[in-house]
């Protein structure tokens, strides 16, 4: 049998990029509960970087509680940070974007007086107008790709973490 040379993995590790329940749909629990788990004793770790989508909202959570595992006398570093979207030309998007709300209320008001000369009308006893409605849903723009999105649809994320010097 030969030896084979693996690659040593860190001693340690810090994770730089993670979510907290404040970033909605991608985090799981609140700073306190991360911070806890990278100090388990199966995870070695003494930092961890908070990155929530575009907020800052855990950061006081995690800065609380670190405080209170520095008072108990663990070791433990809180990076902070945060993870940023953003668009190549703010200008260019928000034209795109203008455009798009406009042909909305168009095709809104088209679809509203459609719906006045189809709609039926009930008058009860007492005189008052009643009307049914329905919601109607673009299964195109639903079942669009990313790629084919229009251009003020799509975004980029950047992560952000301070440099200590």
């Amino acid at each position: 049998m030969t030896d084979i040379n693996l690659v040593q993995p860190p001693q340690r590790f810090t994770g730089l990029h993670a979510h907290s329940s404040f970033s909605t749909f991608d985090g799981l629990a609140y700073p306190g509960e991360h911070i806890d788990f990278v100090l388990s004793e199966a995870q070695g770790m003494d930092s961890w970087a908070l990155t929530d989508h575009g907020n800052g909202s855990g950061l006081a959570h995690a800065r609380a509680y670190t405080i209170k595992m520095q008072k108990a006398g663990r070791k433990y570093r809180q990076i902070y940070g945060v993870e940023f979207y953003f668009v190549p030309s703010l200008e260019v998007w928000k034209n795109q974007y203008e455009t798009h709300r406009q042909e909305v209320k168009d095709a809104k008001s088209v679809r509203e007086k459609e719906k006045r000369s189809t709609q039926k009308i009930v008058i009860d006893a007492e005189g008052e107008v009643e009307q049914g409605g329905h919601v109607i849903e673009d299964e195109e723009e639903t079942k669009r790709s990313s790629a084919n999105k229009p251009e003020w649809k799509r975004y980029y994320h950047l992560v952000v973490l301070p440099r200590i010097r």
